[in-house]
């Protein structure tokens, strides 16, 4: 009882120790300051956080809206016991300029529980559940690849940075002026892709609120984006997330019970390949031959329809500047289509015609040949492992958009559809992806095969 008795005290003067010293320390800069709070946060034992964000923004005549909550809650951070808890409520909402609108609601769940991380997904057609097991440290370092914590993040790289101790013994952080690294870096953290919402972020305006012994209760984003652009207008987006529970959080397990999930072999693969795709979208010097293959069949058809190209690609950066150069052979001929210095070059049969070409539209068609497959993790159902490196892919909500107005056009409803996609990886990197769709509705059937090689 005397041992028990001394380690308690022990605890307690240690506790009572590390808050006098918190009282104690005088930051004399922004960024003292900030190694103070980012040091206090990392040691807590458990805390929740609790986000709130709108985004709204208006492209061309249609407006779109998002509200987003987040839960999320961490145990045990520094032991054995590490438990990571994240769920999401989404709605965006789109109004078109005769007034109809549509809206879509979604609810993810991604954790880490007892050496597995659990995924969920809920639309209002769709459910996806999906786990795979996976050490503590392996959880903790694809969290910190994906940038989806701020530890590594640099909040005083910027021009503007300011604190204050408020009269209640809170500290207080302003931070505005920020370099594009950081503005990337900070984006990426929220899980956004400015490229795919074809928008630009010039700045954010940081706002933090600590209280006397250093801990988080506040933090709000602002970001500012370029409205100089035609297309989409006054965009805003804003996050607010609230810090509580330290060292008194509780976990949420009763959603988390592996009988009610599917085991796939590696949940971490289903973005680390959306991150292989990127990565070669950004290649310097990238090459790679895509081979595609479309029949269409049916009575609704008066014969089958056949169409094979095979697509030589090289493209990146010469002398600072992106270009593209493309040899692609169909049924009837080849074409070459290139790019460089804003101008798109066409030549059939020797004949050549150039238009002028943004880098933006120029990239966007490179990486559309890329991605052919139109991979998501978000549509992936399924994850297997056929061989070392090779991943086949079901995916249970593939995107139909090169199709759904070929149906329409011939009055199909609710066509179905199938789609593998089997990925190929060496060295970390993808070698090959192969996808094979299936769409099917009352008198017509569309089969559409591609391969990509970028070992070529």
């Amino acid at each position: 009882m005397k041992k028990i008795l001394t380690a308690i005290l022990v605890l307690c003067l240690a506790v009572m120790l590390f808050a006098s010293c918190n009282k104690l320390f005088k930051p004399k800069t922004a960024e003292a300051l900030w190694d103070k709070i980012n040091e206090t946060m990392d040691s807590l034992n458990s805390y929740e956080m609790d986000m709130k964000g709108n985004m709204s923004l208006q492209v061309n005549t249609v407006k779109i809206s998002m509200d987003i909550s987040t839960k999320n809650i961490v145990c045990d951070q520094n032991g054995d016991d590490y438990y990571d808890y994240s769920v999401s409520d989404s709605t965006m909402k789109t109004t078109y300029n005769n007034g109809a609108s549509i809206t879509e609601k979604e609810k993810n769940i991604e954790a880490f529980h007892n050496g597995k991380m659990f995924l969920s997904t809920k639309t209002l057609d769709r459910t996806r559940k999906i786990y795979s097991s996976l050490t503590k440290e392996e959880y903790i370092a694809y969290q910190e690849s994906r940038g989806a914590n701020f530890d590594d993040m640099d909040f005083n790289d910027c021009t503007n940075a300011s604190f204050a101790q408020n009269e209640d013994g809170t500290w207080s952080l302003s931070y505005s002026g920020y370099t594009k690294k950081t503005v990337d870096k900070m984006t990426e953290a929220f899980g956004m892709d400015q490229s795919g919402m074809n928008l630009k972020i010039e700045d954010m305006e940081i706002s933090i609120l600590a209280d006397e012994d250093f801990r988080v209760t506040e933090m709000k984003v602002k970001f500012l984006f370029d409205d100089s652009g035609e297309t989409i207008k006054e965009p805003s987006l804003e996050m607010t997330a609230k810090y509580a529970s330290f060292n008194a959080a509780t976990p949420i397990t009763d959603t988390l019970n592996p009988a009610d999930y599917t085991e796939i072999d590696d949940c971490r693969l289903l973005t680390e390949i959306e991150d292989m795709i990127k990565a070669l979208e950004e290649k310097k010097d990238g090459a790679f031959v895509l081979s595609l293959n479309q029949k269409m069949s049916g009575f609704k058809l008066s014969q089958s329809q056949n169409y094979t190209e095979t697509d030589t690609v090289s493209y990146g950066e010469k002398d600072g500047s992106y270009f593209y150069n493309v040899t692609a052979t169909t049924d009837t001929g080849t074409i070459g289509i290139s790019y460089a210095n804003g101008k798109q070059t066409v030549n059939v049969s020797g004949a050549e015609q150039s238009i002028d070409q943004t880098e933006e539209a120029a990239k966007e068609f490179i990486n559309g040949l890329i991605n052919n497959a139109k991979y998501s993790a978000n549509a992936v159902g399924m994850i297997t492992k056929k061989a070392d490196g090779v991943y086949e892919i079901q995916c249970d909500n593939p995107d139909t958009s090169a199709y759904s107005s070929i149906f329409s056009s011939l009055n199909i409803s609710d066509p179905q559809y199938t789609q593998t996609i089997t990925v190929t990886l060496q060295n970390d990197e993808i070698a090959q992806i192969e996808s094979h769709m299936l769409a099917e509705g009352m008198g017509l059937k569309i089969e559409v095969s591609s391969v990509i090689d970028f070992n070529s």
